[in-house]
């Protein structure tokens, strides 16, 4: 079932995959299918998480160590 299908049923929405599958363009086309609700973007390199910010402002950044 496609991502966005899956994030408007509501809960928890976990996406993992390699390196330069799409996840940041998932979450792109997750958070337009919201408008304006904010989310969070978990990631593990501070650089990719503050490129999502940039992509979209009702995405706050959260790096994990």
């Amino acid at each position: 079932m496609p991502a966005v299908e899956l994030a408007r049923r509501g809960g928890d929405l976990e996406i993992k995959a390699f390196a330069g599958a799409g996840k940041t363009s998932t979450l792109q086309l997750v958070a337009e299918s919201f408008g304006q609700r904010r989310g969070s973007y978990f990631a593990f390199n501070g650089g990719i998480a503050a490129a999502a910010v940039g992509r979209n402002k009702s995405v706050t950044s959260m790096v994990s160590a």
